[in-house]
């Protein structure tokens, strides 16, 4: 069987392969059938808080700011953190600031 997560009798690659629905996380999932199986979603935005934390948006807010940044340095140098780590090499450092300001606002 193809995978149809939500039901649209179209199957989940096809869905994502032409924007009908988004996979943030390029698990050949739709966002919103991860987030009915169990993904977070505080902001209720329709996109798993992970792929909003990896981009950039510690907060939230649908906005890489000031208060991303704020995050970025009280987690300055440290390893494995939650959040923070946009380049995914384990660590806090400068490598995520310039990813960071490289995106600053909105978030595409």
């Amino acid at each position: 069987l193809v995978p149809d997560c939500n039901g649209n009798s179209v199957p989940d690659s096809c869905d994502v392969a032409d924007g009908t629905a988004k996979d943030c996380n390029d698990n050949g999932i739709p966002d919103s059938c991860d987030i009915a199986a169990g993904e977070i979603d505080k902001d209720a935005d329709g996109q798993p808080d992970d792929c909003e934390y990896r981009y950039g948006d510690f907060d939230l807010n649908d906005s890489i700011d000031g208060g991303d940044l704020a995050v970025l340095f009280a987690l300055w140098e440290v390893a494995d953190p939650i959040v923070g780590d946009v380049t995914g090499d384990g660590l806090v450092n400068a490598q995520d600031l310039a990813v960071l300001l490289a995106r600053w606002g909105p978030i595409p």
